[in-house]
């Protein structure tokens, strides 16, 4: 009897490191406030076998709770690691975004370049290989052309293209379109138009600085057209 108790003394040290490194990786892993008492219950049955003693019913009842909590969050994830980013739509992320202004200037011919920028609260969800979470914006200055950009996928403009758009609930205009010479897919000019008919303005910031509201509709490569709002209202001209 003397001889297995001191065996048994002589592995708890071991058992108890190893309990401890278990408890410590648990807190690293998703959802660790459910697995510490997994992984505490299952240290205390061993070390009772170690000892050759017979375990008691709670470390069993508190191991059988929090493993059935653990299947039931796996299944609904209703707990979040608190150091998880949680992923929401773009609605959610830009729908009270406002104007963001901008400049920069050259040194070399002594000019400032000056800008402003506006997100869209549109969702644009992609396939493969431009899934996931992604917004558009764009970029307008003087003499009134617009950047479109969108964070990821592939804008196009073919020849003598144009781009649909309509300030509030005002007709559809249609402005001329082209694509930076560098190949980014990924950005898309809008240029002012001579046609002033139907009370189209000039050139789209014109339209911008009267309106609350502007959908433009963008065609995107393997995923069709797409129709985006931008909540134009309080653009500061001023400032570009």
């Amino acid at each position: 009897m003397e001889q297995n108790t001191v065996e048994a003394k002589g592995q708890f040290p071991v058992l108890t490191i190893i309990a401890g490194a278990i408890l410590v990786i648990s807190l690293f892993t998703p959802r660790f406030l459910v697995t510490l008492p997994v992984m505490a219950t299952v240290g205390l049955c061993v070390g009772a076998l170690f000892r050759r003693e017979t375990p008691k019913p709670l470390p069993f009842v508190v191991g059988g709770l929090s493993v059935a909590l653990l299947i039931a969050v796996n299944s609904n994830g209703s707990f979040e690691n608190p150091a998880k980013v949680v992923s929401v739509s773009n609605g959610e992320l830009y729908k009270n975004a406002t104007w963001e202004y901008g400049s920069a200037k050259d040194e070399m011919r002594g000019t400032t370049s000056k800008w402003a920028t506006l997100y869209s609260p549109t969702e644009l969800n992609f396939d493969f290989p431009y899934n996931g979470n992604n917004s558009a914006h764009i970029q307008v200055s003087e003499p009134g052309s617009i950047i479109f950009i969108v964070d990821k996928g592939q804008v196009l403009c073919h020849s003598d293209d144009h781009i649909a758009i309509k300030f509030d609930d005002g007709p559809v205009y249609y402005y001329p379109c082209d694509t930076p010479r560098n190949g980014d897919s990924t950005t898309l000019y809008v240029e002012p138009s001579g046609d002033t008919s139907n009370g189209q303005p000039s050139d789209p910031l014109e339209g911008i600085l009267n309106a609350k509201k502007m959908v433009i509709e963008v065609e995107f490569y393997q995923s069709g057209s797409r129709q985006l709002v931008f909540n134009v209202k309080g653009l500061d001209r001023s400032k570009i």
